[in-house]
């Protein structure tokens, strides 16, 4: 074997550890990557959970129901559009907007 063939080698040699060391820190940090997203969505859905279970331990307050008349009868039978629990939960976390 001639000295270049030897140091073409051992170039080719290195050339091939770098890359696969590269390769190998890509997926690391995409491992890295991909627990932080998960730690976060867990954190999030735990605050909302647990803002959720806050608001349902409150009990609700009675109200006694009125009788119809002209002027609340259209309210009675198109009653208001409630906020769902996901959107409270989130306008309770965040402030409403």
């Amino acid at each position: 074997m001639s000295s270049s063939e030897v140091t073409s080698g051992m170039t080719e040699t290195a050339l091939a550890e770098t890359l696969s060391r590269t390769m190998h820190n890509a997926v690391q940090n995409q491992h890295q990557s991909q627990m932080t997203t998960q730690a976060s969505i867990t954190n999030v859905m735990s605050q909302i959970l647990v803002a959720g279970r806050g608001r349902s331990a409150i009990p609700p307050t009675l109200v006694e129901p009125t009788p119809p008349s002209e002027e609340n009868e259209v309210e009675s039978i198109v009653p208001e559009p409630e906020q769902s629990t996901a959107e409270s939960t989130i306008n309770k976390i965040f402030g409403s907007r």
